[in-house]
């Protein structure tokens, strides 16, 4: 029978059950099934040549024609077959007539014996095999009978013959070789004396259980310093009676200590795999129960083993997984491709794993599947934290470099239509409709710091403020305009804590915030609550990924909306990015607040669940002031004049310069105005006693505003310098200084703004 190749015939009754069985041997590999109903075709498919016979028959006790007792009691001469009887639950008292007639075991039909079919066949067709050994060696002791003792010689391992007494009667030339003695000495010897070198049986010996079963019995046991398979058959005479017994001693003293080695080595192996901190474990290819699983497998996911792993290791699974990883180990003549590297997270945990499968030969030689799942989630994390990261950094930059085209734009816009509104009769039409111009101009200027303060590059007038003031000015203001669906409930418990921040930024924080939520609200309705606290956190604490330590203003807004999903949470930051409509909003909201709160040193976080609504938490630190300083709108006043001092004008953009030009020279100054750095530069080496100030864009080609001023410093130690931009994340109180620049303008500038700081800077009132 070649392993590779085993040929079964089914014969069972109910067809449902045979095609059940033909099924579960059509996933092994090795089987070729036949499947019959009836004795007659049963008689039919073995009237083949022996070569052609089946190596195993599976057969109905009960057939329609017939029962299986009669083909056992009538066997076939050559090419004699094993017999595995079936038979119906509650129908088991004829098994015993069909094992005395010589059928080889019985099973009772039921899901598990079809599922375990193929490893029982495997057993019976192992024993068979001892069985037709156990055969052969009858005949070769019916040889020695009529003096074959040459033939008894050519078995490699001890064989011997004693009588019931225990008296040697024959032993074979390896017996003699083992023993180191001769036939003379070994014959009509007791075999404990010979064999043990004991004055009585041992208490080992297998051949009381053979008396007892009539039958084969296998045990193993040591002799001197080797250990050997002893196998005891008895030998029966014509009256059925055992009248001696035959010993066979095979040496497995090698295979012992080689499976002795691989215990050690996989209970070492068990212990290193322990001790890793990652899901290992072992999974059957074909059937996918888990074979094997490390500690850590077991304390995160229990005791799983013997268990199909897209059950417990998976959720929502009806079968194997569609990402599954076996087609993707083996090559195409099925032997093992190496480690297949791959990442997933765990739709049942929610974690992220670094897995490394590969396909090995098991201990029964049958190809398992080996994963190493290393937890990456925290890393993940990080990942995604630093790439929103980044991606909120590029929107940044790109947002203030928009900004500073923009100012560019709205510079000359405003200069020009302020100085045509100066021209005209306040009463006219034409007037009315500059004003309108200036108006649209200066919302476009908001719109722009808006940007700026995304980008984080537009500098904040930060001073100390009692945030609970301000949050409660605001929400007094919100109860007016939301309407009666929504309910607002505020917590401040915080007092006189006071943060570093614009007081109308911290207002305008508060209310974005609660306009987000009240959207979020408006269709059916809900509740607000707003919160402000102190906290404090530990070191080593975190907040939105960000470490945190000391005490902190938290302002929680927490609103029971339409909440957010995955992919919507992680662009809300984003400018100009929103779910509503056209009418509702413009998507700056929260890249607004995004971008005040980080200004001004603090954090903000978010959770939502969509359909459960949203909760919004932003903390700033506290900083220690005893008395509350609000920042004070400016004082009304009349623009103040020039006394004809020389201005050295420089801007890159020509409508930006003569706008500015003609701003100075109507507020009562000499300019003198160059688009060009460098020869400003060179205009004022030239005389530079002449000039009272200069007042430079920041942003210009081949040299910036800083570096124009470090030259003219240079030049001369006293000159007085402006510098006015759009947006510069460079420029500090400290590099100014250090640069002689007096002052910094934020464009657009405003008219009454450059009024202020020209006279400011000539008048040293800093």
């Amino acid at each position: 029978m070649s392993k590779s190749h085993l040929k079964i015939l089914l014969v069972d009754c109910t067809p449902d059950h045979g095609e059940a069985i033909a099924q579960t041997f059509a996933s092994e590999p090795g089987f070729t099934v036949q499947v019959a109903g009836t004795l007659r075709e049963f008689r039919h498919l073995v009237a083949v040549p022996v070569f052609q016979r089946p190596s195993l028959v599976i057969m109905d006790l009960f057939l329609p024609d017939g029962s299986a007792c009669e083909i056992l009691s009538t066997p076939l001469e050559e090419g004699f077959f094993p017999v595995l009887i079936m038979v119906e639950p509650g129908r088991e008292e004829g098994v015993l007539g069909a094992m005395q007639a010589g059928a080889i075991d019985y099973v009772v039909k039921s899901p598990w014996e079809i599922a375990n079919m193929p490893h029982k066949v495997r057993r019976i067709l192992r024993e068979w095999n001892l069985f037709q050994e156990r055969r052969t060696a009858k005949k070769i002791i019916e040889q020695l009978a009529f003096g074959w003792q040459q033939t008894f010689d050519a078995i490699p391992y001890p064989v011997f013959l004693r009588n019931v007494e225990g008296v040697i009667t024959q032993c074979n030339q390896a017996t003699l070789s083992f023993l180191d003695k001769t036939m003379e000495e070994v014959a009509g010897s007791y075999c404990w004396e010979v064999i043990h070198q004991t004055a009585e049986p041992i208490r080992e010996c297998p051949l009381p259980a053979m008396l007892r079963s009539r039958q084969r019995e296998i045990m193993i046991m040591p002799v001197g310093d080797r250990v050997f398979q002893v196998a005891v058959d008895p030998v029966i005479n014509n009256n059925s009676d055992i009248i001696g017994a035959v010993h066979s001693m095979e040496d497995i003293t090698e295979r012992q200590r080689t499976e002795e080695f691989l215990r050690q080595t996989n209970e070492r192996m068990k212990a290193v795999l322990d001790s890793l901190n990652a899901l290992i474990y072992v999974a059957d290819m074909t059937t996918y129960e888990i074979l094997f699983v490390n500690k850590y497998g077991r304390e995160v996911w229990g005791e799983i083993e013997g268990q199909i792993c897209w059950q417990v290791l998976q959720s929502g699974q009806n079968g194997p997984c569609p990402f599954c990883t076996n087609d993707k180990l083996l090559k195409d003549d099925g032997s093992p491709a190496g480690v297949y590297v791959w990442e997933f997270q765990n739709g049942k945990n929610g974690q992220w794993y670094d897995c490394r499968d590969q396909a090995i030969r098991w201990r029964d030689g049958r190809l398992v599947r080996i994963e190493i799942a290393t937890d990456i989630t925290a890393r993940k994390v990080a990942e995604e934290q630093i790439r929103h990261s980044q991606k909120m950094d590029t929107i940044g930059t790109l947002a203030g470099g928009i900004a500073h085209d923009f100012n560019n734009i709205l510079t000359p816009i405003l200069g020009f239509a302020n100085l045509a509104h100066d021209d005209l009769p306040p009463e006219s039409q034409t007037a009315k409709d500059i004003q309108q111009v200036i108006y649209a101009a200066g919302r476009a200027k908001e719109l722009v710091k808006q940007i700026l303060t995304f980008s984080r590059q537009r500098a904040e007038e930060c001073q100390p403020v009692q945030a609970s003031l301000l949050v409660k000015e605001a929400l007094k203001l919100l109860r007016s305009s939301i309407p009666a669906t929504i309910a607002i409930r505020d917590s401040i418990t915080a007092q006189d804590q006071t943060i570093m921040i614009d007081p109308t930024k911290l207002h305008q924080v508060v209310m974005n915030l609660c306009t987000n939520a009240y959207q979020a609200m408006k269709a059916k309705g809900g509740s607000m609550s707003v919160t402000l606290e102190p906290v404090v956190f530990a070191e080593g604490s975190l907040f939105a990924q960000e470490k945190v330590e000391g005490e902190y203003l938290r302002l929680t807004v927490q609103d029971t909306g339409c909440g957010m999903d995955k992919a919507t949470m992680e662009r809300i930051f984003e400018p100009y990015f929103t779910t509503k409509g056209k009418e509702e909003g413009t998507g700056l909201g929260l890249s607004v607040v995004h971008g005040i709160v980080h200004s001004s040193k603090g954090f903000v976080a978010v959770q939502s669940t969509l359909g459960q609504g949203s909760v919004f938490q932003v903390i700033w630190p506290i900083v220690c002031q005893e008395s509350l300083q609000l920042q004070q709108g400016p004082a009304v006043m009349s623009l103040p004049r020039g006394n004809n001092e020389h201005i050295l004008l420089v801007d890159d953009e020509p409508a930006v310069l003569a706008t500015k030009e003609r701003e100075l020279c109507a507020l009562g100054y000499t300019v003198t105005s160059r688009n060009c750095p460098q020869e400003a530069l060179e205009l004022f080496q030239q005389s530079p006693e002449s000039f009272a100030l200069v007042l430079t864009d920041y942003a210009m080609p081949k040299m910036d505003g800083l570096t124009l001023a470090q030259k003219l410093l240079a030049i001369s130690p006293g000159v007085k310098i402006v510098l006015a931009t759009g947006f510069c994340d460079v420029l500090t109180a400290e590099t100014m200084a250090a640069n002689g620049i007096k002052k910094l303008l934020l464009k657009p500038v405003l008219r009454k703004d450059l009024a202020v700081a020209v006279r400011s800077v000539l008048d040293e009132q800093l």
